[in-house]
């Protein structure tokens, strides 16, 4: 073998097992990265194509009607602040018209015969596989009775145009001139609370049907039976649309190493809490004859610590009506809040009873503590409830929770517990409140004057029949800070 021959092995060698060695590579790259070896098809791709929080100017978009020729006048949906799911707009079924507009929320109620319609669209679905539309709603109307009807919360639900009562629809159509034919889901009755529901649109896309056009719609209609409620509410309305299935193709990038950020450093929040163990802590610990024939009688209110079972009380001794009807003392954290932002929370149970007895939170009071801001429970039938309600001119130690005259908000016994402990919480945002009862959310509310309160604490008595005994375990306040049912 001449010279050259053998300068030249080992070059091609070295060739060879470069070749052999670029091929295991690729061997091990292929089997170690299926997954983007081969073409896959993404989940469906879902697109938000209408957000509507009601805080721009309305009607814009929607269209709103009055079909009614029996109800004395032009009420529409209208735009409120009463309460809402968005931060702070929703729509009124009768807060517009010419004479809806003279209303207020929370505290007018509808007339007989409205027919109100709210209206959105044409929607073209033509493209689409799939759509749903999400709302949420709250509702306080006379019921239709148990027609064709099924429980829900306490609302009754039915699936066609109900004969009696008064009640809030959604549905979808594709003729504005047909609106009776406008079929969907109805409620009738009182929620209590703000409630999620849904529409599907399935049957009016490219997959299902030939329409190219749908409209979605809202309809509050109330008889002539004189019954009446605050009507129906509306907010976050969202259409969400289904435009299928996408293929993703493989795609191999090297991206080079982060390089961390520093964590920032939270700001500590520091909450008041009292689990009432040490009689000592600043909560008022005293007692006062009840002064309706004072000396007549040894009867009294009473509010302090039962330090042995770590709890604060108020109570209300028995005695005859009606000497002891309405009194409910409050109590006053020696705790101030930082901010009109914060969050406040308790758990509460009724040791005692009494009929119609009530107590609770409260979320927001003045220094001079004659204007209330509360959330109470109150005692029915072998169930709880609980109402918002507002006392500006509170007369210590006389109607607290009972002041029935500043109730915005009201519940059945959802999230109550008649024998046990109720965790009762309130997020204050300045003049706005969201109200949860047993971690469930209740809705959120606008309270006009709370953000210039100053004071919180707890609140309870008795309404008619006395001989009550109302417990709290501990009482917390976080500023700055949301609740977290």
């Amino acid at each position: 073998m001449s010279e050259q021959a053998q300068e030249r092995r080992p070059i091609l060698w070295k060739r060879w097992a470069l070749v052999v060695g670029i091929s295991l590579l690729m061997v091990v790259i292929v089997l170690g990265l299926p997954a983007l070896a081969q073409p896959r098809a993404s989940a469906p791709r879902w697109e938000t194509r209408l957000q509507e929080r009601f805080d721009g100017a309305f009607p814009g978009s929607w269209i709103v009607t009055d079909t009614s020729s029996a109800d004395g006048g032009e009420y529409t949906w209208g735009t409120t602040t009463f309460t809402a799911t968005s931060p702070i707009t929703a729509v009124w079924s009768v807060g517009g018209g010419a004479d809806g507009i003279s209303l207020t929320a929370g505290i007018s109620t509808y007339v007989d015969n409205v027919d109100a319609w709210l209206i959105y669209g044409p929607l073209d679905l033509s493209q689409v596989f799939d759509a749903e539309l999400q709302f949420d709603w709250w509702l306080d109307a006379a019921p239709m009775g148990t027609l064709g009807g099924k429980g829900l919360f306490n609302v009754l639900e039915a699936s066609t145009v109900p004969s009696s009562g008064d009640w809030l629809g959604w549905c979808a159509l594709t003729d504005l001139a047909k609106l009776e034919e406008c079929q969907g889901t109805y409620v009738s009755g009182s929620t209590g609370q703000w409630l999620s529901g849904t529409l599907s649109l399935k049957p009016y896309t490219a997959a299902m049907s030939p329409t190219r056009s749908v409209w979605i719609a809202f309809h509050f209609h109330s008889d002539g039976d004189g019954r009446v409620g605050r009507g129906a509410f509306l907010d976050n309305v969202v259409l969400r649309v289904n435009l299928g299935y996408q293929v993703l193709l493989p795609f191999v990038r090297r991206e080079p190493t982060p390089t961390p950020s520093p964590t920032p450093t939270p700001t500590p929040v520091t909450e008041y809490y009292d689990d009432f163990t040490n009689a000592g802590s600043g909560w008022p610990d005293d007692k006062g004859q009840i002064w309706y024939e004072k000396n007549l009688w040894d009867v009294w209110w009473r509010r302090g610590y039962v330090t042995s079972q770590g709890e604060y009380r108020i109570a209300i001794d028995n005695g005859p009506a009606p000497v002891v009807w309405f009194w409910q003392p409050d109590a006053l954290a020696p705790y101030v809040p930082p901010s009109d932002t914060y969050c406040v929370e308790t758990e509460a149970r009724f040791e005692k009873h009494g009929w119609w007895a009530n107590g609770g939170l409260i979320f927001g009071a003045n220094d001079k503590n004659t204007d209330l801001y509360m959330l109470c429970l109150g005692v029915g039938a072998n169930e709880l409830g609980w109402h918002v309600t507002r006392n500006p001119n509170y007369e210590f130690p006389r109607k607290g929770c009972a002041y029935e005259d500043g109730v915005i908000a009201r519940g059945g016994k959802e999230g109550t517990s008649w024998d046990g402990w109720n965790r009762l919480q309130v997020s204050v945002n300045g003049d706005w409140i969201r109200v949860y009862v047993g971690g469930l959310d209740m809705g959120s509310y606008y309270m006009p004057g709370l953000a210039g309160t100053t004071r919180v604490g707890l609140v309870g008595g008795d309404y008619e029949v006395s001989d009550v005994d109302i417990r709290f375990r501990y009482f917390r306040v976080i500023p700055n800070a949301a609740c977290t049912p």
